[in-house]
């Protein structure tokens, strides 16, 4: 989803998907309600830095995935987050050692 933002969103024909990864560090100004109401991720990955100073992922982009019951990952609390796939089945792992700023 890279940056893209509500308007983005609103202008394609989006499918179900199984994992999203979460446009721009979770702001405000992406990842509407409407929008995963159309795409239903199982789970959702937020990539963010810690104690950032945009206070990213927002209350209301958490609270948007939180409404549609999608497991959310992020790299501020989980560390790298390592999604492998057969091209069917997919698998989560995490290095935590990232977390502490030396990798």
């Amino acid at each position: 989803m890279g940056d893209a933002e509500s308007a983005v969103e609103e202008k394609v024909n989006w499918n179900d998907i199984d994992i999203l990864k979460v446009s721009h560090h979770g702001s405000k100004d992406a990842t509407s309600l409407t929008f995963l109401e159309k795409i239903k991720p199982e789970y959702s990955i937020i990539s963010v830095g810690k104690d950032n100073s945009h206070n990213h992922p927002s209350n209301e982009t958490l609270s948007n995935l939180n409404a549609i019951n999608s497991t959310i990952y992020r790299t501020d609390e989980n560390g790298t987050i390592i999604l492998t796939s057969d091209g069917t089945n997919y698998h989560f792992d995490f290095d935590e050692t990232s977390l502490d700023g030396n990798r």
